[in-house]
């Protein structure tokens, strides 16, 4: 640690610009998911696909800028980011398995 500096040698600041300007691109995709709902975009698959790809987007920036995952080394970052990638996937690779077994036993037990 240097003399005097507070900092310890290799820490990584940034100016306080960049983290206003996060927060207004963070404002900014938050108003555009909301204005998706407030203005009922069709269809509705693709509001909600846009409305998680803001979320994501959001969540990627916080995690980039506000937690300082990206001064961390690269694998680090690959332990924080997926293993949630990795249940992503899997999510998406089950639903169509799921809407297929609640479609079965809509037919063969009936009900709603």
């Amino acid at each position: 640690m240097e003399r005097g500096s507070g900092m310890a040698r290799g820490e990584q600041h940034q100016s306080i610009g960049v983290y206003l300007a996060v927060w207004g691109l963070l404002f900014v995709l938050s108003a555009i998911s909301y204005l998706l709902d407030y203005f009922q975009v069709e269809p509705i698959g693709l509001r909600r696909f846009l409305i998680t790809v803001f979320a994501l987007l959001k969540a990627g920036l916080i995690v980039a800028y506000f937690m300082h995952l990206r001064f961390e080394r690269l694998g680090l970052v690959y332990a924080i980011l997926l293993p949630p990638l990795l249940l992503l996937a899997l999510v998406a690779i089950l639903v169509p398995e799921g809407r297929y077994v609640a479609a079965v036993r809509q037919l063969f037990f009936g009900g709603p």
